[in-house]
C-alpha cells in the first residue's frame, strides 16, 4: 500500500473545522429558525396568552382593575362590555370619544361571529380599523382578536397588535446574529487556546516520533502536563530511551560480530599461511632425510666415515624439524591466549649474560664479534618466560642474518621508568615496505629464504606475540651499517633480600 494517497488533514485543521463549523452551523440554523418560525412562535404564544386572559376574565366578570392591569402587562388590550345596554365594564381599546362608534361595530360583529362559530370565543387575525373624531375609519394594521362571551349579557374583545410581534421576531433574529458573531469570535479564541494545549503537543510528538523513526533519539517530548497528553509524551520518551539502549546493544553486538568475523578470517588466513609455509619449510628437510635414508638403504655409504656423515645429516634435519615444530607450538599458544602471565622482578643483566653465552660457540664458530653494553644490576618487572623468549629470538635473528663486519651489540638502558633493550647486528638495511611484514609468521626476506642456521621465520612472530600479550612496546629500525631490534620492559628497583634471624 502506498504511503502517499493524498495529504491527510491535520488535527489542527480538523479541530478548527469541527469547532468553528459547529458554531457556524448553529448560527445559521438559529438565524433561519428566527426568520422563518419566530413570528409563528410569538403568534402562537400570543394566542395562548389571549385564551388564558379570556379564562381569567370569565372568573372576574366584574372587570376587577387589578386583574385587568396584570393582563394588560402582557401587551393585551381589553374591552369588556354589556351587549344589551352597551355599558362598558372595562376599556383599554379606544378613547372614550371613539367608544360609541367602536361599540356600534364591535357588538353586532362579535355576536354574529360567535353565533356563526357556535363557540364561547373566536380568535381571528384581521386588519384593525378605528374611527377618528370625524368618523373616518383608518387602518391600524394587522392584529389578533379574541371575541368571546363572558355571560349571557357580557362580551369581551381582547386585542394584540401583530406588528410588535413582527418587531420582536426581527429583534430576536438580529440578536441571534449578534450573539452568533460574538460566539464565533469566542470560539476562535478558545480554539487557539486548545490548539496550543492539545494540537501543539501532538505536533511535537509527531515530530519526535518521526525523528525516532530515523534513529535520531536526541529530540524529547515536553512532559509538562499530567493529563493523557503528558502521559503519552512520557511514554514516547521512555520508548526512545529503550530503543536507544537496544540499538546501542545491537551495535555493540554487531561490532563484536564484526570483530569475531575478522578474527575468524584472520585465523583462517593464518591457518592457510601456516599450511603453505609448513609445506614449503618441511618439504626440504623431509626430502633430504628421505634421500640420505635411501642412500643408506641402498648401500651407498661404503665406509664408516660416509655412513656417519649420512647419519649426521639425517639427525641435523630431524633436529631442524623438531625445533620448527616446537616454535610453532609456542606461537600457537601465545596467539590463542592460553598463556598466563606471571609478572616478577628479576635481573635483566643476568638474563642477557646467560643468553649471550648460549650463542657464544656459534658466534666464535662463525667469526661474529659480540659486544655487551648494559649495567651489571638492571632489574625489570614482567613475565620472565615472555622476556626470555623475545630476547632469545632477537639474538638468534641477529646471528642468523649477520652480514658486513659480522658485529652484534647488545645494549640496555633505563628510559622514563622503562628499560630499553637493543640488539644490533651488521647487515644490509631492510626496505621500509618490508619492515611491517617481518613480524608475520614464516615471513622472510626473499634474499634470505635460504635455510641458514635453521631459521624458520617464526622468531620475530614469537617476539610480537609475547610483547603484545604483555602490552609492551617493541620494534625495529635501520641503523648505520646494520639494523636494530628493540623492546622495552618496566624497570624495577633491586629487591631487598630478607636477612635470616
Amino acid at each position: 500500500m502506498s504511503k502517499k494517497q493524498g495529504r491527510a488533514m491535520s488535527v489542527r485543521a480538523i479541530l478548527g473545522i469541527v469547532s468553528v463549523g459547529t458554531i457556524m452551523a448553529y448560527f445559521v440554523l438559529n438565524v433561519l429558525t428566527s426568520s422563518l418560525f419566530m413570528e409563528r412562535f410569538y403568534l402562537s404564544r400570543t394566542k395562548n396568552q389571549m385564551i388564558q386572559a379570556y379564562e381569567t376574565i370569565v372568573q372576574h366578570p366584574d372587570g376587577d382593575l387589578e386583574v385587568m392591569s396584570e393582563l394588560e402587562k402582557q401587551n393585551l388590550r381589553l374591552l369588556l362590555v354589556n351587549a344589551k345596554t352597551k355599558e362598558v365594564v372595562y376599556n383599554s381599546v379606544v378613547h372614550d370619544r371613539m367608544l360609541p362608534m367602536m361599540l356600534d361595530r364591535m357588538i353586532p360583529d362579535t355576536l354574529a361571529l360567535l353565533k356563526q362559530e357556535n363557540a364561547s370565543y373566536v380568535i381571528t387575525l384581521r386588519e384593525t380599523e378605528e374611527p377618528t373624531t370625524t368618523g373616518t375609519i383608518i387602518n391600524m394594521g394587522n392584529a389578533v382578536f379574541l371575541n368571546g362571551r363572558i355571560t349571557d349579557e357580557l362580551i369581551v374583545q381582547i386585542t394584540a397588535q401583530r406588528e410588535p410581534i413582527k418587531n420582536a421576531a426581527r429583534i430576536a433574529a438580529q440578536f441571534s446574529l449578534g450573539t452568533g458573531v460574538l460566539l464565533i469570535l469566542v470560539t476562535a479564541i478558545i480554539y487557539r487556546s486548545l490548539a496550543n494545549r492539545i494540537v501543539k503537543p501532538l505536533e511535537e510528538m509527531s515530530d519526535v516520533a518521526g525523528r525516532i523513526e530515523q534513529l535520531d533519539f536526541s529530540a524529547r517530548c515536553t512532559e509538562g502536563s499530567k493529563n493523557e497528553l503528558g502521559q503519552l509524551a512520557g511514554s514516547i520518551n521512555a520508548m526512545s530511551d529503550t530503543m536507544q539502549q537496544y540499538i546501542a546493544q545491537l551495535e555493540q553486538a554487531n561490532e563484536q560480530l564484526r570483530r569475531d568475523i575478522q578474527e575468524k578470517e584472520r585465523i583462517e588466513t593464518a591457518r592457510r599461511t601456516l599450511i603453505d609455509n609448513l609445506s614449503h619449510d618441511l618439504k626440504t628437510p623431509l626430502a633430504i632425510i628421505s634421500g640420505y635414508a635411501e642412500g643408506l638403504t641402498s648401500g651407498m655409504a661404503k665406509t664408516p666415515e660416509v655412513y656417519r656423515e649420512y647419519c649426521d645429516v639425517i639427525e641435523d634435519e630431524t633436529q631442524r624439524m623438531r625445533e620448527m615444530i616446537r616454535r610453532m607450538l609456542s606461537l600457537s599458544q601465545l596467539d590463542s591466549g592460553a598463556v598466563e602471565l606471571e609478572p616478577e622482578v628479576f635481573c635483566l643483566s643476568d638474563l642477557l649474560d646467560d643468553l649471550t653465552s648460549m650463542f657464544a660457540y656459534q658466534a666464535e664458530r662463525d667469526g661474529i664479534q659480540v659486544c655487551l653494553a648494559y649495567p651489571k644490576d638492571l632489574y625489570v618487572l614482567c613475565d620472565f618466560v615472555s622476556a626470555e623468549q623475545s630476547l632469545t629470538n632477537y639474538l638468534q635473528n641477529a646471528i642468523v642474518h649477520i652480514g658486513g663486519e659480522k658485529q652484534v651489540r647488545v645494549s640496555a638502558e633505563v628510559r622514563n621508568d622503562m628499560v630499553r633493550v637493543e640488539v644490533y647486528n651488521t647487515a644490509d638495511p631492510i626496505p621500509e615496505e618490508e619492515q611491517p611484514r617481518l613480524w608475520e609468521s614464516f615471513y622472510r626476506l626473499e634474499k634470505s629464504r635460504r635455510r641458514q642456521g635453521g631459521e624458520s621465520g617464526l622468531g620475530l612472530a614469537i617476539v610480537r606475540s609475547n610483547m603484545e600479550l604483555m602490552g609492551l612496546p617493541y620494534g625495529m629500525e635501520n641503523a648505520a651499517h646494520g639494523v636494530v631490534f628493540w623492546l622495552e620492559l618496566p624497570a624495577a628497583p633491586e629487591p631487598v633480600e630478607e636477612q635470616e634471624e
